[in-house]
């Protein structure tokens, strides 16, 4: 929080070098380890005002005197950037499970039946389509939100609140699409699946974890979404 002289408060966010925070070693966790999101504090530390911006400013990507203050084609609404990027890694994760069970499936069978070839299952058949699907269903939905955002860059412009909603849903509806076929693969995978060196394990606990993230919630976002869609406020200054 920034307090200005005649005692008042609000929001903001500002820009430290690393060599002035403290970073505490506890980011231990099942799911999303490289990310290293450990504890991160600073104390009794000067922070000119050219490094800090206030917080609805930042979201809409209103600060002042930038660099690129007045280009087009690269300025996006931060909200919906983020959850852009976020969705991305959930589509990405669930194609490379797709890969990878395509790549084991040579030579398997189903254990303790007749089944010699896993492939030849009617089963698996309707898995592997039925995952492929949800995999494009997230990226068309990704097409259209990427297409907005991006004509609304190259114009100078922000999205419309509507639009900004319609991202909040929509990445969080790709996003679980996307985690509901690494779900399904990886159930698929018989046993030998939970071994370290089987990577679809490690996709599976990533995108577990990452649906997690209050910014993936679907239903938060669907709300979000369809409050805009019925003419209500949102009531939500993330957008």
């Amino acid at each position: 929080m920034m307090e200005h002289p005649d005692g008042s408060v609000e929001e903001a966010m500002a820009l430290l070098p690393m060599s002035e925070m403290t970073v505490v070693d506890d980011w231990d966790v099942t799911a999303g380890c490289a990310t290293g999101s450990a504890t991160s504090s600073a104390k009794d530390v000067f922070i000119p005002a050219r490094r800090v911006g206030r917080f609805e400013e930042l979201i809409f990507s209103a600060t002042g005197d930038r660099s690129n203050t007045g280009a087009t084609g690269r300025n996006y609404g931060l909200v919906s950037q983020v959850m852009a990027l976020a969705a991305a890694v959930f589509i990405g994760i669930a194609k490379g499970t797709y890969e990878l069970f395509l790549e084991r499936l040579p030579g398997r069978g189903i254990t303790y039946t007749a089944w010699e070839d896993q492939t030849q299952h009617p089963l698996t058949q309707i898995h592997v389509a039925t995952a492929a699907n949800k995999i494009a269903a997230a990226e068309g939905l990704a097409d259209g939100w990427l297409r907005v955002l991006q004509d609304r860059a190259d114009a100078g412009e922000q999205p419309t609140l509507e639009e900004k909603a319609a991202v909040r849903g929509q990445t969080a509806f790709a996003a679980q699409l996307s985690k509901e076929a690494v779900e399904l693969l990886f159930n698929a995978s018989g046993g030998s699946v939970i071994q370290r060196g089987v990577h679809i394990q490690r996709f599976h606990r990533d995108i577990q974890g990452f649906s997690l993230h209050a910014l993936a919630q679907l239903n938060a976002n669907l709300e979000v979404q369809g409050r805009v869609l019925l003419g209500l406020d949102p009531e939500t200054p993330f957008l």
